[in-house]
């Protein structure tokens, strides 16, 4: 069972990371300035999406909510895994 949910917890986190692409094809759409910024300057992709709101909030609401599923999802395996008897 547990491998079941650690896989479901991989498999959120991927599709966070797919809408995180998804607002850098967005971004490329509005300038390919805005893409390098989003690309390699730390917090870019935040503030091309806040600056852009009406085209990215769906993208961005979706990565954070599948991002905060992922991440509870493992905290709760790792909270609720047995440990192992020591011999």
């Amino acid at each position: 069972m547990t491998n079941l949910l650690g896989f479901l917890a991989v498999l959120l986190i991927i599709i966070a990371i797919l809408y995180m692409v998804h607002i850098l094809v967005i971004a490329w759409r509005v300038n390919i300035i805005w893409f390098l910024i989003c690309l390699f300057v730390p917090f870019g992709i935040y503030a091309f999406t806040f600056m852009n709101w009406e085209y990215t909030k769906r993208s961005f609401l979706h990565s954070l909510a599948y991002t905060v599923a992922g991440i509870t999802l493992a905290g709760l395996i790792i909270v609720f895994t047995p440990a192992a008897p020591h011999t």
